[in-house]
């Protein structure tokens, strides 16, 4: 019996050994806030960043049941070094059981979306010149939303009938349906992606309850099935543009498409974790995180992928760049991290390194100063993260970029220990 108990003794502590202790004798993420709910309750988080320094962060708390659900929006200019409410008021509704929030959505630093579930379910918008406003979603639970800009957004949604789902758009003024099926059903799992006005994706499941990924090409008035890698779970997707786009699921398993979804090539992730959200800066830079406390980055567009375990079930993960990333444990004690990486050029080499002209015309030059006889590699990559010209740098460090069509480059220089990763912009 006393072996037992010093068993499950053991087995409740050792999450929060993890927690501060991690498994490699590193630790990889500063915790930025955290909640200890209540006994009789719990407390989970939402959260979006539109820089790697502002972000917001949904607080939901479920204290009893005479009191029900609250929830309470907080805000960081600092990269999550602190939160503070500044003017948000702690939300509660007339409602018998209050409020919590679905899922939030900042497309910039003076605006953010989020979703609540309540008697009536609501999409709201906070605006620094015009503070909160709500809309009702009627007869529709809220599951997922993508904010296209800080004027639009769209809501994923169930019915109150379990067999039926559907879209709503918003316009800057109001809410209404664009889309609505009884061949679908959205749960919790479900998602929505928009990349424009006009194309977007949404996860959903079929009758048979089998994942099912739909495109839409009108501003989600219309969707079609999109062809799934055999045997895919979709957990999480994401798109750097109209046709660029991720897609994370079950064992370790995620797919880049470059044609909106009509061919997929599967990524070598390295692991077998269940992936529940993946996330991308640009085109070559992206994070996913999942079950176990799995959490990858790439710095090459998904080729190769770096180990950054967390804690927990990471059900949430942003990324600004190689050294600068979020993520979120919802799973037990749900506790929100902070991610510092270790730089990609090691012990600070090639402080001085420069790159320019940058917008560049013609030739862009790459000054390594003190770099020795050997000539470094390079590989220059479009937007959509296929590259476009590669080789080694010549004694005069020059790439020339004349043939190039204007547009947003991505510059890998590879040097003794290290890889530079700049951004480059072609007039």
């Amino acid at each position: 019996m006393k072996n037992r108990t010093f068993i499950a003794l053991i087995l409740f502590i050792f999450p929060f050994f993890l927690l501060f202790f991690p498994a490699d004798g590193k630790s990889q993420w500063i915790e930025s806030y955290s909640s200890i709910p209540p006994i009789t309750g719990s407390a989970w988080f939402e959260f979006d960043f539109s820089s790697a320094d502002t972000g917001y962060l949904a607080v939901n708390q479920y204290w009893s049941v005479s009191v029900g659900f609250n929830y309470q929006i907080l805000k960081t200019t600092d990269g999550g070094v602190s939160w503070n409410s500044g003017d948000f008021p702690v939300q509660s509704t007339d409602s018998p059981m209050g409020a919590y929030v679905i899922d939030i959505s900042v497309p910039d630093a003076d605006t953010f979306f989020y979703t609540t579930r309540d008697y009536f379910n609501f999409l709201y918008r906070w605006t620094r010149q015009g503070g909160f406003s709500g809309y009702k979603l009627l007869g529709a639970f809220p599951r997922d939303l993508s904010a296209v800009n800080g004027q639009e957004a769209y809501v994923l949604t169930k019915g109150y009938s379990p067999d039926d789902m559907a879209v709503y758009y918003f316009n800057g003024d109001s809410v209404h349906k664009v889309f609505e099926s009884s061949a679908y059903m959205a749960d919790q799992y479900s998602k929505i992606f928009f990349i424009t006005r006009q194309v977007g994706f949404i996860v959903v499941k079929d009758l048979s309850q089998a994942v099912v990924l739909l495109k839409s090409l009108d501003g989600g008035n219309t969707f079609t099935p999109v062809t799934l890698p055999s045997g895919m779970t979709v957990n999480s997707l994401f798109f750097v543009s109209e046709n660029s786009g991720f897609i994370a699921g079950g064992g370790g398993k995620i797919y880049h498409t470059t044609d909106q979804g009509t061919t997929w090539q599967q990524l070598n992730t390295g692991t077998s974790a269940s992936f529940n959200s993946i996330n991308f800066a640009d085109p070559i830079t992206g994070i996913a995180g999942g079950s176990g406390g799995t959490a990858i980055i790439t710095a090459d567009g998904g080729q190769t992928w770096q180990s950054e375990p967390g804690v927990g079930n990471l059900t949430t993960a942003r990324i600004f760049s190689p050294t600068n990333a979020y993520i979120c444990n919802n799973s037990f004690f749900p506790t929100f991290f902070k991610g510092i990486y270790p730089v990609s050029a090691p012990s600070g080499e090639y402080p001085s390194l420069s790159i320019y002209p940058n917008p560049v015309e013609d030739q862009l030059v790459v000054d390594i100063p003190g770099q020795g006889a050997t000539l470094p590699g390079f590989v220059l990559s479009g937007i959509t993260g296929i590259s476009v010209m590669s080789g080694t740098l010549g004694v005069s460090h020059v790439i020339g970029m004349s043939q190039l069509p204007a547009g947003v480059y991505f510059l890998k220089v590879f040097l003794p220990g290290s890889t530079i990763i700049r951004k480059i912009i072609k007039k």
